[in-house]
């Protein structure tokens, strides 16, 4: 499978659920799985960048499990599918985010658990990767959302894919990036409020400006993955608004989410 994910939100799942239930006994007992999660992610050869030293994928729109036509073509048709000599992969910043605010999670548990002495190669492994990232992918005013590992390779897709916003820059505004960088994030989504269409009834894109071509019967322009609205991103834009001292935008985005969602039952 082409997406890079599934361990990352492993390490997410078992720490709300403790942080839900106050569980710690049961915490405790996934412990052990999630290091393996973590081993599994930064040595596998489908999974990790030995190059930038960062979680690699085939590309795809943000977080989602397609890849793009050409891409797709060069193993056997199959859009969800990778190979370690045809595809061409590249680090997408979200799982990165992800991780890194898992490995952190991951150190807490393992102080709280009794296992302190643990944690900080957890701790270390984040911020080696946090600054690899950074410099990889932080533009300074949102992530890049995609880089690959041969510069030489460009997909014909109708758009600069350098300058496009996906949606994990929303969120990564609650995965402990920078306060710096959130706002730059979330000045970033306003600017977009500023320049979408005037019938569009938000600036939550999955992706903005979409695609104009290479995704097949997943290409049509403002809808799902390619610059629908989504309220994924609302909620994690609402989140990070409110927790970086924009609280009116925050406040904002749940009242006009909410009139979506009557509107439309």
């Amino acid at each position: 499978p082409v997406e890079n994910h599934v361990e990352e939100f492993f390490l997410e799942a078992i720490y709300f659920s403790w942080k839900a239930s106050g569980d710690r006994e049961w915490m405790a007992a996934k412990l052990d799985a999630a290091i393996r999660a973590v081993h599994y992610v930064t040595n596998d050869p489908y999974r990790w960048s030995t190059k930038y030293q960062l979680l690699k994928r085939g590309f795809t729109i943000d977080t989602w499990d397609f890849l793009n036509d050409s891409e797709a073509s060069v193993v056997d048709g199959d859009i969800m599918k990778v190979d370690l000599k045809k595809t061409h992969f590249g680090v997408f910043f979200g799982d990165n985010t992800n991780l890194i605010a898992g490995l952190r999670r991951l150190a807490e548990m393992l102080e709280v658990a009794g296992r302190g002495s643990e944690a900080p190669r957890f701790m270390t492994m984040a911020d080696g990767l946090e600054k690899r990232l950074n410099d990889l992918t932080w533009n300074g005013e949102f992530f890049r959302h995609w880089v690959p590992e041969d510069p030489s390779v460009h997909f014909d897709l109708g758009v600069d894919i350098y300058r496009q916003v996906s949606l994990s820059n929303a969120y990564s505004l609650n995965r402990g990036i920078r306060h710096d960088q959130s706002v730059a994030i979330l000045k970033t989504y306003q600017r977009i409020r500023e320049e979408m269409p005037s019938t569009s009834p938000g600036e939550f894109y999955a992706i903005y400006p979409p695609f104009e071509k290479g995704f097949g019967d997943e290409n049509e322009k403002w809808e799902y993955m390619n610059g629908g609205v989504m309220s994924c991103t609302a909620g994690e834009l609402a989140h990070g608004a409110l927790q970086n001292g924009f609280e009116e935008y925050g406040a904002d985005i749940l009242r006009r989410y909410k009139v979506i969602a009557d509107k439309y039952n």
